[in-house]
């Protein structure tokens, strides 16, 4: 067998392989959805479930204003998927309020983020559904809250997105399960603090 005959048979095979893993993962994506849907039910059932997350991740836990924290104080669920376009693949992310948010007239909000080449370079295109906020002082008092950056600007606030895409959503439980660690722990230290006090008094 010639050189070239053998790479494209290992090509070849190599597709098919794709393909046939494609189909393995489609598959079980359909057998999850059930579960991820009782996931979900779940999740919004618990109060503050992510404001929780959010509190106590490394990062977005800087980055929080008292009006994110309030804002988060309504949120509902926080869901993520991967899309298709005609100018190129990637994700959306929804933000759930429902209808009792004390801050956002919408439902929900979501940001799509597409990937596609242009000038042979790779590109994101960003954009956002339109926010109404019940109260117009929300984003002229707080213009550096992430919430207020987020939802006001498909410009912004891009790498809280994938934090919360990668770090928050793989597991939403697990995140919560070492909030909720992490908060324990933060108050065992808190309730030794008059223990000390007293020692070296």
């Amino acid at each position: 067998m010639a050189l070239e005959e053998a790479q494209v048979a290992i090509d070849g095979l190599d597709m098919k392989a794709s393909e046939e893993i494609q189909k393995v993962i489609d598959r079980y994506a359909k057998k999850k959805k059930k579960f991820i849907f009782a996931r979900a039910g779940a999740i919004r059932r618990i109060p503050d479930f992510w404001k929780m997350i959010f509190e106590y991740h490394p990062i977005l836990q800087t980055r929080l204003e008292e009006i994110d924290r309030q804002i988060l104080g309504d949120l509902k669920y926080i869901f993520a998927q991967d899309i298709e376009t005609d100018t190129g693949s990637g994700y959306e992310i929804r933000f759930e309020f429902g209808k009792g948010s004390r801050y956002i007239k919408e439902d929900e909000f979501i940001r799509k983020v597409i990937l596609t080449e242009q000038d042979s370079e790779s590109i994101s295109i960003v954009t956002n559904t339109p926010i109404h906020w019940k109260s117009s002082k929300i984003a002229k008092k707080n213009p550096n809250s992430m919430f207020v950056l987020l939802f006001t600007s498909n410009q912004a606030e891009n790498d809280v997105v994938e934090i919360i895409r990668e770090d928050l959503l793989e597991n939403p439980v697990q995140a919560y399960a070492s909030a909720v660690e992490a908060e324990s722990e933060l108050q065992l230290e808190m309730d030794a603090i008059p223990d000390l006090v007293t020692t070296y008094q």
